[in-house]
């Protein structure tokens, strides 16, 4: 999470977060009293006084974020959540995904989503990190990070040359290595997403 006297930033694994972090801790005007809390709390977790600044963050296409996060566990990060789930990195992309999906969400984010019954992973964890109603936060899209930090910063605070331009320019950061997402789904997982996960992907347009 990054916090500023004009917004708060809630960073989300795998949608770009590090770039977002670099782009902030480069390039961001001094006046603008940035400060990092580590790790990934949720928007219930907001300190006080910045609880009545405007926040957002970034949503992914769901097929593309279970690969990307896979894959980033499983080659660098290694939590002991994923090496649990995935047997020490033994099990495939889909029965480590299957096995989330069978997960008790309520037990383990601690929150009721008895009004959201059958969700996916990720959806589950966007829940967890914005809270259900999503439209509190300015949402942007991982699939065009760059256009929509410059039109969602902009509506907040006038944005200085210099970040505007490290925006457009800055290399990615942080990038799983892995193949086209749709390489690791068979029908069966395919189907299985689009049925958890469809509340995610019918509100920011996403397909397979």
């Amino acid at each position: 999470m990054i916090l500023s006297k004009h917004f708060v930033y809630i960073h989300v694994p795998r949608t770009g977060g590090i770039f977002v972090r670099r782009i902030f801790q480069q390039h961001a005007p001094s006046s603008w009293e940035m400060k990092t809390i580590d790790d990934h709390p949720p928007a219930r977790n907001i300190p006080a006084p910045y609880q009545i600044l405007p926040t957002f963050s970034f949503v992914r296409n769901p097929y593309d974020w279970y690969v990307s996060w896979y894959h980033y566990q499983k080659q660098a990060l290694k939590t002991p959540f994923f090496m649990e789930i995935s047997k020490g990195g033994t099990k495939s992309f889909k029965d480590t995904l299957l096995t989330i999906f069978e997960m008790d969400y309520n037990e383990f984010f601690k929150m009721d989503f008895s009004q959201h019954p059958n969700l996916g992973g990720y959806s589950a964890y966007l829940y967890f990190m914005y809270g259900f109603e999503l439209d509190a936060v300015n949402l942007g899209r991982f699939e065009t990070l760059r256009d929509d930090l410059l039109s969602i910063l902009g509506n907040i605070v006038p944005l200085p040359t210099v970040l505007k331009n490290a925006i457009q320019t800055t290399p990615k950061a942080n990038t799983s290595q892995h193949k086209e997402y749709s390489f690791y789904y068979d029908q069966e997982l395919r189907e299985l997403v689009r049925q958890k996960d469809k509340a995610i992907l019918e509100a920011f347009g996403y397909t397979f």
